[in-house]
């Protein structure tokens, strides 16, 4: 699953209520195209696809970009599948130069274009989801990608930025919190850690109430806690659809990026 992240901004209910601030992150959706198969994501059941029109992603920029603090040009997709990233990203930066733009890839292909996201300056971050700490890893929970060429292809694009002087897009290597996988995390971070920016681990969160496919064990919480705090005592609701605004390629809004079928519009 493909989430931005984005801290909310910290109101008084008096300040809310006499001027609602515009949701802080837009993610909006230019197609639904995905070179993964990830055992993980529920793009493989999605019943919709598609892409978006011209006239729609100009109409998401000029509404809502001028407001936003965070925009991520993806949602149920692989954004280096979407050959218009790059004007897309130039047309974000053109209507708001501050907004932060942000996106996730797999990195298992680099398209032909892949330069012009370091020489062109309009991405500020990537997070790069590869959860191949070893080959057997990587063929379970993202089979059909070539474990080497990956890596390659994030060498290649830090290489890259290195020998232009640049410091963006800022690279983040993204790990989640599957058992198998984050007993690896030490190492993982370790290897990549000279060679990217950061090195990240997120909280697994399913799709389903009854999805119970990815228990951790009480060996593999033990470590959880040590890296990523005590679980909260008390469940506090997810700020997500105060903090995001989700667009599906034809315009849907939906309030959550896990209604990846749009089911709820």
């Amino acid at each position: 699953m493909t989430q931005c992240t984005q801290q909310p901004q910290t109101l008084t209910l008096e300040e809310y209520v006499k001027k609602p601030p515009f949701i802080g992150l837009l993610q909006f959706e230019t197609g639904t195209a995905c070179n993964g198969k990830c055992t993980f994501c529920k793009h493989r059941e999605m019943k919709r696809s598609g892409k978006a029109s011209w006239n729609t992603i100009f109409e998401v920029i000029d509404t809502c970009v001028p407001y936003a603090q965070t925009v991520c040009p993806f949602l149920m997709q692989e954004p280096f599948l979407e050959p218009r990233l790059p004007a897309i990203l130039d047309n974000i930066k053109q209507v708001n130069p501050r907004v932060n733009t942000q996106i996730y890839t797999n990195m298992a292909k680099l398209p032909a274009w892949w330069r012009s996201l370091i020489d062109e300056q309009t991405l500020d971050t990537m997070i790069v989801s590869f959860y191949g700490p070893t080959a057997k890893t990587y063929l379970k929970y993202q089979p059909g990608f070539s474990w080497q060429r990956t890596q390659r292809n994030i060498r290649d694009f830090m290489a890259y930025r290195k020998q232009r002087g640049l410091s963006k897009p800022h690279v983040t290597m993204h790990m989640i919190n599957l058992p198998e996988l984050f007993k690896h995390y030490p190492s993982f971070v370790n290897h990549w850690k000279p060679v990217v920016d950061n090195v990240g681990v997120t909280v697994y969160r399913t799709h389903d109430e009854e999805d119970t496919n990815f228990q951790t064990t009480p060996e593999i919480a033990i470590y959880e806690q040590a890296v990523l705090g005590k679980p909260a005592q008390k469940r506090v609701p997810c700020s997500r659809i105060w903090g995001g605004f989700y667009v599906l390629f034809n315009g849907d809004v939906v309030p959550c990026s896990a209604d990846y079928d749009g089911e709820n519009v």
